[in-house]
């Protein structure tokens, strides 16, 4: 499958690509990779895990939390 058009931005983005039968098809850019990956979806999924740097962060906040109270 080949993307002939990339469209982000708009009421509905998404991408034109080129179906196995030479057809052309849209398709909304969230059934991508392409798309932004939906916070609230993310944050809930099962064992969704931190990266290193984020858990930095964490601590950071959680530190800087309990030097202001």
């Amino acid at each position: 499958m080949a993307v002939l058009h990339y469209r982000p931005k708009g009421r509905s983005p998404s991408v034109l690509v080129e179906m196995a039968d030479q057809t052309a098809q849209a398709l909304p850019l969230s059934w991508t990779d392409r798309a932004s990956p939906d916070p609230h979806r993310v944050a809930s999924s099962p064992g969704m895990r931190l990266s290193g740097l984020a858990l930095l962060d964490l601590v950071r906040l959680l530190e800087s939390w309990e030097k202001s109270s």
